[in-house]
């Protein structure tokens, strides 16, 4: 899941002159949480309300199959965490994982 979202940055920051990706991450008292940014043109309107539905795409025909951030949602969802998204003021996007920690 961590992977899809860096290849989606990396995708949508494509050939422009500003590249970047920024991942962060915080622990607070009952969760960690990563947030990944990119310098992209950020979540299209049109798609945002089901961008975590299956078979959702902004990437050309033969790019990608609109199944990556679903399933991604539904791993994080299956260990009681939470994937949200939302486009940086500055552009680009932001996706936000949060897990519950786990004390051994």
């Amino acid at each position: 899941m961590l992977l899809n979202l860096l290849i989606n940055a990396r995708d949508a920051i494509g050939e422009s002159d500003k590249r970047e990706i920024r991942v962060e991450s915080s622990v607070e008292e009952r969760q960690v949480c990563l947030a990944i940014t990119d310098s992209g043109p950020g979540i299209a309107e049109e798609v945002a309300e089901r961008l975590f539905d299956p078979f959702v795409t902004t990437k050309p025909v033969g790019k990608g199959t609109g199944l990556g951030l679903s399933v991604s949602r539904s791993i994080i969802e299956g260990f009681g965490g939470t994937l949200q998204a939302e486009n940086n003021t500055t552009g680009g996007a932001c996706f936000h994982i949060c897990l519950p920690k786990w004390n051994h």
